[in-house]
């Protein structure tokens, strides 16, 4: 945990340390850091969360928004995919953008 660090913090603090270093010496490739699975783990809780925003979105035929950070909007981007009624997209700019879930409509 000390490595991963509240919310990944550290993690990508880590990573952001370690690209930085890379690119110094030349290096393009792109840098991706996970610590004990963490990157995955999350991603799974998210694709859970993103499944039950969905289903509530289905059932009440309203619209949700989240705010989330890119790698979570695009994991649930990803997972409204599965699903023929439903679009996402986002909204908002920098720290303030959002991902918004709703009924596709015809």
């Amino acid at each position: 945990s000390l490595l991963i660090g509240r919310g990944g913090e550290t993690m990508r603090s880590l990573q952001t340390i370690l690209t930085a270093m890379l690119h110094g010496q030349g290096f393009d490739e792109r840098v991706n850091l996970d610590v004990a699975g963490y990157k995955e783990q999350r991603a799974e809780k998210m694709a859970e969360k993103a499944h039950d925003w969905i289903k509530e979105v289905r059932e009440t035929g309203g619209s949700r928004v989240e705010k989330l950070g890119a790698a979570d909007r695009r994991i649930v981007h990803k997972v409204a995919q599965e699903y023929d009624d439903i679009e996402t997209f986002s909204e908002g700019f920098g720290r303030d953008r959002k991902i918004v879930i709703a009924q596709k409509t015809s």
